[in-house]
């Protein structure tokens, strides 16, 4: 897709404003349910379980491994420790500054999201969410906002909600999970070289260079140029 004047840039967020590549992974992790989690993919990898199924089956994993059972509180202090990059700050206070508009698009957890979204100053999230009985206790299954793959959806539905166009949206991400909002996005920025040879417009080093790239390739459009080929 031909990117227009840049006016909204996306995040994805576990391994692009966090240094954390996965949510799921990272409380499987504190949990020690990490080999149950390995299962549970291959099962919705093979197309034995639905999205759904696959959130289930890791927050009983958590709950099992935890031997008890586990409330929002305790999840909250557990991804809290998880640190949003110092450049990631500097980033959306710089494009904010320019005028851009930017959100959060996640397929992780939604109490590690909306922390770094407030964190940010960032007003619209999109991330899949877990469910809490009344009493703050986590039950198993959730609502899946950002299926495995789906990103391109939510993104559809986030640019139409913030009145952008998708060409006038950059989208930022660090795997093949993001490959659908790539595809859609105006601009695509793929952080890290984890994933060579994968069809994107830019490839930064860490997300603080965003901005900068938002910037040149703006004051391009304006002046009239014409887009680098890839």
């Amino acid at each position: 897709m031909t990117c227009k004047e840049v006016r909204l840039v996306v995040f994805d967020v576990d391994g692009v404003l966090v240094p954390i590549h996965s949510s799921w992974g990272y409380l499987h992790e504190y949990y020690g349910s990490a080999e149950e989690a390995k299962r549970n993919m291959e099962l919705y990898k093979k197309g034995l379980i639905n999205y759904y199924e696959w959130m289930r089956l890791d927050v009983e994993a958590w709950i099992r491994a935890a031997g008890r059972p586990i409330t929002r509180s305790e999840l909250e202090e557990v991804l809290g420790k998880v640190p949003v990059f110092p450049e990631a700050r500097r980033a959306v206070e710089e494009l904010h500054s320019m005028g851009v508009m930017t959100a959060l698009l996640s397929g992780g957890i939604d109490v590690l999201v909306e922390r770094v979204a407030r964190e940010l100053g960032v007003e619209r999230w999109e991330a899949n969410r877990l469910v809490f009985d009344e009493e703050g206790f986590l039950v198993p299954g959730g609502i899946p906002i950002v299926e495995a793959l789906g990103k391109d959806r939510v993104l559809r539905r986030m640019v139409s909600d913030l009145g952008v166009a998708l060409e006038e949206t950059m989208f930022v991400g660090d795997s093949h999970w993001d490959l659908p909002a790539f595809r859609v996005a105006g601009c695509s920025v793929l952080v890290g070289d984890a994933e060579p040879g994968m069809d994107i417009d830019y490839r930064v080093s860490n997300v603080g260079e965003v901005p900068r790239i938002v910037r040149e390739l703006n004051s391009r459009l304006a002046a009239g140029s014409s887009r680098p080929s890839r």
